[in-house]
Order: structure tokens, then sequence, then C-alpha cells
């Protein structure tokens, strides 16, 4: 007797049933997983989410003409003014004016509250402030015209900045609701994790279900019978026939048993399987063959 676990294909057809005949498991856990994703970031974004406020302005920056080859200058791009505004310039400007009506800002508040780009032409830069702090956000906000202005008299590039457009108070920034989106990763991964995680519990489950995985991992013919025990595992040595429970988790004793038969030099000419799934039986062969009598 030979176990041929190594030499022993996978059975993907079997696989496969077992698997949907826990089906109700995966509308289960991608439920579950729909509303665990939509519950944090309802939780976290919206009924929890700090309030925000936000204002926007915009600038034109007048550049200077090119007269000669030396003398021509390209316009700043979307990634350089989002660099610019946090440079000292900009930041200690930003301080100093808020100083002035006896308003504290660190470099990090303001680095982590403004924002400078590009939205559609390279002469109109757009400042967006964003803090939890309504009254941070117009400090910061009504610094930003001489900031632009020092900023552009220091670059040779620049004529002038100007303000273009201009707010009087900090609006509140509407929440971007998107929990169905959530819930929708959240059932998309759950799909895939419990499919997965359902595979490998199959491909690990020590049961046995059909008379074929007995014959293809010991090589001794197995047929689908009944029993008038309920022992996991045993020998009749009348009949050299071994009978294996199906569904009991019991390879590592079916190995055993069969280690210490041929120690004592009896023979197994047949294995019996019984308490086979009548239905999980007939999926796999679409027929339902005579069970041996013991």
């Amino acid at each position: 007797m030979e176990i041929k676990y190594g030499k022993e294909p996978l059975d993907l057809r079997l696989c496969a049933l077992r698997m949907l005949r826990k089906w109700w498991i995966l509308p289960t856990c991608i439920l579950a997983g729909a509303a665990l994703f939509a519950g944090i970031y309802y939780l976290t974004q919206i009924a929890f989410a700090p309030t925000t406020f936000v204002t926007e302005t915009e600038y034109y920056v007048e550049y200077k003409d090119a007269i000669t080859y030396e003398q021509q200058y390209t316009f700043y791009n979307q990634n350089t003014w989002e660099s610019l505004s946090k440079t000292d310039l900009f930041v200690d400007t930003i301080k100093e004016k808020a100083a002035e009506t006896g308003y504290e800002l660190t470099t990090d508040e303001i680095n982590a509250a403004l924002k400078t780009t590009l939205l559609t032409d390279v002469r109109i830069v757009h400042a967006t402030v964003a803090s939890t702090d309504d009254k941070e956000c117009m400090k910061i906000t009504n610094a930003l015209p001489e900031a632009f202005a020092k900023f552009g008299e220091a670059q040779r590039e620049i004529d002038e900045i100007r303000q273009i457009t201009s707010v009087v108070a900090a609006d509140e920034k509407v929440l971007d609701n998107r929990t169905v989106p959530a819930a929708i990763l959240g059932a998309v991964v759950a799909f895939f994790v419990t499919i997965f995680v359902m595979y490998i519990f199959a491909i690990l489950d020590k049961s046995i279900y059909l008379p074929i995985e007995l014959t293809r991992r010991f090589g001794i013919h197995a047929d689908k019978g009944e029993s008038n025990k309920d022992d996991s595992v045993y020998y009749e040595e009348l009949s050299e026939t071994l009978f294996v429970k199906s569904k009991d988790k019991n390879t590592t004793v079916i190995e055993k048993t069969l280690s210490d038969l041929k120690y004592e030099n009896k023979n197994v000419k047949e294995m019996i399987l019984f308490g086979v799934d009548e239905k999980l039986y007939k999926a796999y062969y679409a027929t339902a063959p005579k069970r041996k009598q013991k």
C-alpha cells in the first residue's frame, strides 16, 4: 500500500461542489463586508468627521515680456505653484500678517491648510485654504494677497501678482458622502476573500467525501456502502475490508490504521466509504449506484 499525496490530482469538480454546498456563506460574508466598509467610512468620514471651513481665492500673475533670448522666461506650471506656496517667503509673510492681529500660526498649520494650483489658465493661480478652525482659515486667506505680492516682487520673471477674487467669510465644507461606493468596495473585497478562504478550507479538509478519493490516495479499490458500526475507521478481517466514515476528518486515522495493518501483515483488499452525502454523490457522478451491503 502506497499513500499517493504527491501524485493525487486536485479534483476541482469535487472541490467546487463542496463549496457550493455552503453557498449561503458567500452572500452572508458579502453583506457583512459591505456593512463593515460602509459603517467604518460613515463613522470616520461623516458622523464623527470634524467640520472643515474652506475659502477659495484667485490671483492673476503678470509675467514679464521676453525681449531677448537671455530674458525668455517660462510660465510656472501647476507642480511649481504647489511647491512655491510652501516656501519661506510665502509662509513667513502669512505668519507676520496673522501676528499683526494677535493670531499665531505655525509653519505646519499653514502648509496643511494652504494649497495653490492652476486650474485652466497658467496666469491664474487658484488658492484653497481649508481648516477646522474658521478663524485660522480666514487669517491665512487674508494674508495671501500680501504673500503673493511679495513673492511676485522677488521673482524676475513676474511683474506683479494681484488678487482677482476674494471672500469675506469661510464656507463650511460640504461632505462628500461616498458611503455607497465604500459598501460596494467592501462587497467586492468580501467576495474574493470569502471564495479564497472557502477554497483553502476545502483543499485542507482531512475528510473523505467520495470513494474515488480513497482509491486515488491509497491505491486500494474503494466503493460506497453501509456499516452497522459508527466507528470512524475499522477493519473487518474476514472480508479484508477497511470501513471508513465519510465527512469525519479521519485521513490521519486511515493512514495509521493502514500502517498498523501492514505491520501486522494483514491485507486490505477493499475499502468501503459509508455515510456518504447522497446529494454530493449524485451531483458528482450524476447517478447513484447501488450500495454494497455489509
